[in-house]
């Protein structure tokens, strides 16, 4: 999966010409992307994979021809959902009590994913969910004030540190 990072500087209202790199390694030797002329205090990198870490630094000049580099920062690079399993209770399992439990996850970056989100309906499209729980920080969650003998159907998000979600099988 190719995706874009958008890396944000500082602006300075004297920089005429920016150049921005960004490497595989720390010492910026070999950037994968050099791109000069830039202006502004945005610039999107393409073409990125997803669980590399990443280097990047800005070189600005002014009208007169001074130049500054910044810090070298570094970023991994994270456009993967995690997934996420269902463990209690099994697909159509006659229970008394509301406990759902699933598997804690974490996505193939290894960045925890947290909170999760539980979803409980009536309906196995999901719509209009009958529970839609605030942000759970464990693996387990328990249903309350469900009616005997009423088929319900849930499913978990989890959502990571970079801002992927993923969601269960109902």
């Amino acid at each position: 999966a190719y995706e874009i990072y958008q890396c944000d500087w500082s602006s300075d209202v004297c920089s005429s010409d920016l150049i921005v790199k960004v490497s595989t390694n720390s010492n910026m030797n070999n950037p994968i992307i050099t791109s000069s002329a830039q202006s502004g205090t945005t610039y999107t990198a393409a073409s990125l994979v997803s669980g590399t870490t990443y280097y990047w630094q800005v070189t600005a000049t002014d009208a007169a021809g001074n130049s500054g580099t910044s810090e070298i920062w570094s970023f991994t690079y994270d456009d993967e959902a995690p997934s996420v399993s269902l463990s209690s209770p099994i697909d159509n399992a006659k229970v008394n009590t509301g406990d759902l439990s699933w598997n804690p996850t974490t996505d193939s970056v290894g960045l925890a994913t947290n909170p999760y989100i539980v979803k409980v309906s009536t309906n196995s499209n999901m719509n209009n969910p009958i529970i839609t729980s605030s942000a759970q920080s464990g693996t387990t969650y328990t249903a309350a004030s469900l009616v005997s003998g009423t088929t319900y159907y849930w499913q978990v998000t989890a959502t990571d540190a970079a801002g992927n979600s993923g969601t269960s099988e109902i």
